[in-house]
């Protein structure tokens, strides 16, 4: 449905000229160039990682670094994937080493429809997905000529969502919709305050906010990250919470499930709800018959939460333990091999 050109004959000139470049794939451009040309042909020093990996309570996330790559344009090139609720959410977090002008590429297969707002419906068979940009805002869209998956000799249009102004950083975050016809379409909006950015899910009763925590990017190691996201309040740079819609939000009580990506606290209302010493990527479920905890973070991380109710049972993911739950504290450990790396 939404694809990239990677394999081809590699005898073939398109191998080296087209498929293997930058421009080939769903990456975020500077000037219309990505990776050096000379990359493939003569090795990469610097490789992407990826990182955290987090699968539970119905959500997933994923955090990609491919500044290395890119790095003769961007000091800077961090991919989220945070799927939940039916909803992929793309966060790209970009900074040049100049002003210029970003171009964010979409290949897909089959067939486009571009609303007056800006979405892209893409239909291929009887598969279907929404792409959404909700920031940044007044994306012009051009149409770009490449060549077709294994067939070079094909010619083929993909699209290109292009800033109409020069800038050295932004953050692109963008909503992929599932079409699925046995159920109604996700409601996805944009939100903003201050030093964030978000989106609101409401979808199959349920509501997920998303938080993107500006202060949190590491543009500022020398001053407090903490900043307070619609009542929240944390250090992290990614939170997401859920609860059934049309609960009230200043109740943190009705909390379903709750993510939070590399941050050490996260409270409301004066309540901590998750501590630790050290940054961790973590996703809470939390009802009163059973809270469980994924977590990521350090080689050796140690983290605290404090639910409204205490439940019957506490589970926790893979290698993390639950060490001890009275008097209102569940403490969980975690020892890992795949350390975590801030987003910055």
């Amino acid at each position: 449905m939404v694809g990239g050109d990677d394999r081809t004959g590699r005898r073939r000139c398109p191998y080296l000229q087209y498929y293997v470049q930058s421009e080939a794939h769903n990456v975020v451009l500077f000037n219309g160039e990505g990776q050096l040309k000379s990359d493939v042909p003569r090795g990469v020093k610097e490789p992407g990682e990826v990182y955290h990996l987090v699968d539970h309570a119905g959500l997933r996330y994923v955090y990609a670094d491919a500044t290395g790559p890119m790095s003769p344009h961007f000091s800077r090139n961090f991919r989220h994937f945070l799927w939940v609720d039916g909803v992929i959410v793309i966060i790209d977090d970009v900074r040049a080493h100049e002003k210029g002008n970003l171009q964010w590429l979409l290949h897909y297969e089959g067939e486009t429809d571009i609303a007056e707002n800006g979405s892209v419906r893409v239909t291929n068979g009887d598969a279907s997905v929404i792409v959404k940009h909700l920031f940044l805002q007044n994306l012009t869209i051009q149409e770009k000529e490449g060549l077709a998956d294994h067939a070079p000799d094909t010619k083929v249009t993909y699209l290109s969502f292009e800033t109409s102004e020069s800038l050295n950083e932004a953050k692109f975050i963008t909503a992929v919709i599932p079409v699925e016809p046995e159920f109604s379409l996700p409601e996805v909006t944009a939100l903003e305050g201050h030093d964030m950015l978000g989106v609101r899910i409401r979808s199959g009763g349920k509501q997920t906010d998303v938080y993107l925590n500006l202060r949190a990017d590491g543009r500022i190691m020398h001053q407090n990250c903490i900043r307070k996201l619609n009542g929240w309040e944390t250090d992290a740079y990614l939170v997401a919470v859920t609860r059934p819609e049309g609960a009230d939000d200043e109740d943190w009580t009705n909390v379903e499930r709750c993510f939070i990506g590399y941050g050490s606290v996260l409270r409301h209302s004066g309540h901590t709800l998750f501590a630790s010493m050290s940054r961790a990527t973590a996703c809470l479920e939390l009802s009163p018959a059973e809270l469980s905890v994924a977590l990521r973070g350090q080689p050796y991380l140690r983290a605290e939460v404090r639910p409204a109710v205490m439940p019957q049972r506490v589970t926790a993911e893979g290698n993390a333990e639950v060490i001890s739950s009275d008097n209102g504290v569940i403490t969980v450990v975690q020892s890992s091999s795949m350390a975590t790396r801030r987003p910055g």
